[in-house]
């Protein structure tokens, strides 16, 4: 059985919580999605920071209106909502705030805390950071 568990913008993807052993894919991330470091026991998982899938030979996500570098932080094409934002280039990436906004269809920024309760969620997402931890360092 697969457990993917996201939280803002880190995706844990694992076969077993409990076995170290079955886990195929642990990866930490900066703010702006790109990979701190991974740990990867079989195949690398497709989609990565906010659930979009990362062309292996480019590095790019595609956000389905275009296309993110996460390296830079920035959008390769303008925002075709650029008029809403005004104040913000058309290049932007979550108003440059990624802890709070996502951008799920690479159009505009949604709040990601809306509604959510937020030691819950760092409870959890501290557990997932212990586990990833241990894997990561026992290579």
């Amino acid at each position: 059985m697969e457990y993917i568990y996201t939280l803002d913008n880190v995706t844990v993807s694992e076969t077993n919580v409990y076995a170290v052993n079955d886990i195929e894919f642990v990866a930490d991330y900066f703010p702006y999605g790109k990979v701190l470091r991974k740990y990867q026991n079989g195949d690398q998982e497709r989609y990565l920071t906010t659930q979009h899938e990362r062309d292996e030979e480019t590095g790019l996500d595609y956000r389905g209106a275009r296309y993110y570098d996460s390296d830079v932080a920035r959008f390769l094409s303008l925002d075709p909502l650029a008029g809403d934002y005004p104040s913000w280039s058309a290049y932007n990436y979550v108003l440059g705030n990624p802890m709070a906004f996502i951008d799920p269809n690479g159009k505009e920024a949604v709040n990601n805390t809306a509604g959510w309760d937020t030691d819950q969620k760092l409870n959890h997402l501290q557990q997932i950071t212990f586990c990833s931890r241990q894997l990561l360092n026992s290579e």
